[in-house]
């Protein structure tokens, strides 16, 4: 048989990958390509790399895409290795526990009534038009409404906090050495920007993250430098923003092809905890992570050299057919864990923010917007490689005039 191709920049595949997810899980689920990469698509295979202590989120040396020019004067190494996703134990270990004092699941659900307020005024203002795209008018404002509240930052610093984020995702995603490098022209008004904010709270203190930052920083044997802070909570917001972005458009673009499953919630309301795993395991926002091997190890029988690297392919295993029972389905009904947010020390810190956001932004849209539908082949994808990109998702709404009667 001739060899798979897992090609990410193929829109075809964009838009669908889950043809080519599934013959690469029955024939080759290890699968490697030219340039030695290697790719795991079955649950299981996932599970045990992610679990596997001879893994590392660093790559061996730098971050390889620079020159060593680029690198002499280019801060981003030293900016991506102060995010948490790519620190190792024992660093990992002390940076997520700091972190996770401050976004503890008892500060994140004690704003859902901000989320539920922030999401009833967009809908209400969508529910007057025909027609309107649900990710850049719904899903993108909101994300982006929240996780600026949650951290203390006012509401017109939105437009900047977008900026970076698409910056960032654009930039990083591809690893070319040019848009790698040209972030760099960021890192000083990031910097700056979160400087600025962690020392007016370090002043005045409230009841945001910012704040609590630096009253946890405080407490640290070795507290953290400025530097530091403001990197990692740069990485923080925009994760923040971005993976529920695509969680909630990708929810409602999962549903809206699924009437069915919408009228089994409405008749049964409390599944809506289940509905939000279950659109997260159909559609999941992280499409792809990485880990490197720091030794030899062995995944579905077959030995991976150390300083490979490995990259699970989480939709795929959100389908793999010998853990889900028709797995390109969607049942709101289905019971069983997914991995969404990934799975071991590096199991998404925003996890229980993504799911609260998520149920009550789909409560909301189908509270509001009952009769909704999809435009057929509206949805429009992005080429990041390492998220589900959804860009545009157009929605028509039946009856927009009858909120102008009553």
């Amino acid at each position: 048989m001739q060899k798979i191709k897992l090609d990410f920049s193929n829109p075809e595949f964009i838009a669908n990958p889950y043809p080519t997810y599934e013959l690469i899980q029955e024939n080759e689920p290890v699968y490697q390509d030219d340039s030695g990469v290697i790719y795991l698509t079955k649950y299981q295979d996932v599970v045990a790399l992610l679990t596997n202590k001879n893994t590392s989120r660093r790559p061996p040396h730098h971050i390889k895409v620079l020159t060593e020019e680029q690198l002499r004067d280019n801060d981003m190494d030293a900016f991506l290795m102060n995010w948490l996703i790519f620190q190792d134990p024992p660093k990992h270990t002390q940076m997520r526990n700091f972190f996770a004092k401050a976004i503890n699941p008892k500060f994140i659900r004690a704003r859902a009534s901000t989320i539920t307020t922030l999401s009833e005024h967009l809908l209400h203002t969508l529910k007057k038009r025909e027609q309107f795209d649900i990710v850049s008018e719904f899903a993108a404002p909101l994300s982006l409404a929240v996780v600026c509240d949650l951290s203390g930052l006012p509401p017109h610093e939105n437009s900047f906090i977008k900026q970076y984020s698409d910056t960032i995702t654009q930039n990083l995603d591809t690893g070319s050495p040019d848009k790698v490098y040209g972030t760099q022209t960021l890192l000083p008004m990031l910097r700056q920007f979160f400087h600025n904010y962690l020392a007016d709270y370090k002043n005045n203190p409230q009841d945001n993250f910012l704040s609590y930052v630096i009253e946890n920083n405080a407490l640290l044997d070795e507290p953290l430098n400025e530097t530091q802070i403001a990197d990692a909570t740069t990485f923080i917001v925009f994760s923040a923003h971005e993976t529920t972005r695509l969680a909630i458009s990708l929810s409602i673009y999962s549903l809206l092809r699924h009437s069915d499953q919408i009228e089994l919630l409405k008749q049964q309301p409390t599944l809506i905890t289940q509905v939000v795993e279950e659109c997260l395991r159909f559609e999941t926002p992280f499409n792809k992570l990485s880990r490197w091997t720091t030794a030899p190890i062995v995944i579905n029988d077959i030995e991976i050299p150390s300083n490979t690297l490995v990259v699970p392919l989480l939709n795929a295993a959100n389908r793999d057919p010998e853990i889900f029972k028709d797995p390109h389905r969607l049942n709101i009904q289905r019971d069983q864990l997914n991995l969404a947010f990934g799975k071991g020390i590096h199991t998404c810190l925003g996890s229980v923010l993504g799911r609260l956001e998520t149920e009550i932004a789909l409560q909301q849209f189908l509270k509001i917007l009952p009769d909704a539908k999809l435009i057929p082949n509206s949805a429009a994808w992005g080429n990041i490689t390492s998220l589900r990109y959804i860009t545009r998702l157009i929605i028509e709404n039946p009856h927009s005039h009858d909120s102008f009667h009553g």
